[in-house]
């Protein structure tokens, strides 16, 4: 009786090796002819990946440990790449929802004086339009100026470009470490650039990352582009680094501009 069992034990295990044993024959001979399987064939092979998973070896405990650490391992990649992404489009959300947090009134420039053509322009809005003091001025959504001076029809612009405004506008910088935050100093006429300063921390900046405004000091909205870093060079005592950062707005040959209207409804802090 003992032998009998053991014989029945064995049993299926000889009928699992004889199935394999024909499903793996049928599939060679499917991949030779190149000719559809049978119901019965695909029957036969089917039954045969059955047993053979039961009576494949299973993975040790080291083979197991392994297989989960590199499904952990990809796992976090992926959980990198989604945090990257997010934080991508949370960036492009910010400046989409500052502009889109403000009404927007859009004018010509009707005027320019000759002699301080990087200072000062002035356009076909007014008072009457809702044009008011203070309220920043942009180019595709590139911070150009500010409404100095407004009438009833007409309206004058400080351009960034002007020395008498640069000083006062507070901006960020990416970074490898979240953001480094500087002010505009001045602007190169020659090459249409800004002059970045006064940089906090040792942050890497590299040649190419986005300059947006801070928010700070209320007179800009945080997350209006300015440009992107052009070059980074440092001052005659090799102290402080000084960041040449470039705007694809022509700044001589500006047409028409938009006015943010801050009176506006809006949640941005």
């Amino acid at each position: 009786m003992v032998r009998r069992k053991r014989n029945m034990n064995k049993t299926p295990i000889i009928i699992g090796t004889i199935v394999v044993v024909i499903a793996l024959a049928i599939a060679g001979f499917t991949i030779v002819t190149g000719r559809d399987l049978t119901f019965i064939e695909k029957a036969i092979r089917d039954t045969g990946q059955f047993f053979s998973k039961i009576v494949s070896p299973r993975p040790n405990q080291e083979e197991q440990k392994k297989i989960r650490s590199q499904i952990e391992e990809e796992h976090e990649a992926y959980i990198r790449e989604l945090e990257e992404q997010l934080a991508a489009l949370k960036e492009l959300n910010e400046l989409e929802y500052t502009l889109n947090s403000y009404s927007r009134i859009n004018a010509t420039v009707i005027s320019r004086n000759m002699n301080f053509w990087h200072d000062d322009i002035i356009i076909d809005k007014g008072r009457t339009s809702g044009v008011d003091k203070n309220m920043p001025v942009v180019v595709n959504g590139r911070l150009i100026g500010i409404v100095t001076s407004v009438s009833n029809f007409t309206s004058t612009i400080r351009l960034l470009s002007s020395s008498e405004l640069t000083a006062s506008v507070s901006v960020k910088i990416e970074s490898d470490d979240g953001y480094a935050f500087g002010l505009l100093t001045g602007y190169d006429s020659r090459t249409n650039t800004y002059i970045v300063e006064g940089l906090g921390g040792n942050n890497r900046i590299e040649e190419g990352a986005l300059v947006t405004t801070t928010g700070l000091g209320d007179r800009f909205p945080s997350g209006i582009i300015v440009g992107r870093v052009d070059k980074v060079t440092s001052d005659n005592f090799d102290l402080a680094r000084i960041l040449m950062v470039s705007t694809d707005i022509d700044i001589n040959n500006l047409r028409f501009v938009t006015i943010l209207n801050r009176e506006a409804p809006h949640n941005w802090k």
